[in-house]
């Protein structure tokens, strides 16, 4: 985590420094790096608040070990529209190293209604060849476990690619 202390300067090279130390220590073990940006609603001055500049860092950081983790929750929590989220993915699918998931604005399942059409999402991403994991995050919408896992897999199974 990149920290939610107030500025200071000398916050963006101590980040780097940091990440680059992390990365070459991950490196001889195999291991790659994830940034991730996080909304302000969610953690207040948090330091990768802003994907684009979040974005902008991976190359600045210079490590061959060090991803974007696309949190689309947080992208959406940040004002980006599903359209917006998408072309995101697709600028910068390079420097995408995990896909993270959630429907705004209640982390809750992806589907259910709310502010992100995962409909849309997962179609993209079928379209546009991405065949690594999504993780979900999310808390339950309702005390019924088994109704909201029945419901959530049965969603999620048209957009498995596993053996297809």
């Amino acid at each position: 985590m990149a920290g939610n202390e107030p500025d200071f300067e000398g916050q963006r090279d101590l980040f780097l420094a940091n990440m680059r130390e992390a990365c070459e220590l991950l490196k001889e073990h195999g291991i790659s790096a994830l940034i991730e940006t996080i909304s302000e609603g969610i953690i207040p001055g948090y330091f990768l608040n802003d994907a684009k500049k979040t974005l902008d860092l991976v190359p600045v950081i210079a490590c061959d070990n060090v991803f974007f983790q696309f949190d689309v929750f947080h992208l959406s929590m940040l004002g980006n529209k599903t359209d917006e989220i998408l072309d995101l993915f697709d600028e910068h699918r390079a420097k995408i190293g995990h896909v993270q998931v959630a429907q705004s604005p209640h982390r809750i399942e992806v589907n259910e209604q709310g502010n992100v059409d995962y409909v849309v999402v997962f179609n993209h991403f079928i379209a546009r060849g991405y065949e690594s994991h999504v993780g979900l995050e999310f808390k339950m919408s309702s005390s019924n476990d088994a109704t909201v896992m029945k419901n959530l897999l049965l969603f999620l199974g048209k957009y498995s690619t596993m053996n297809k």
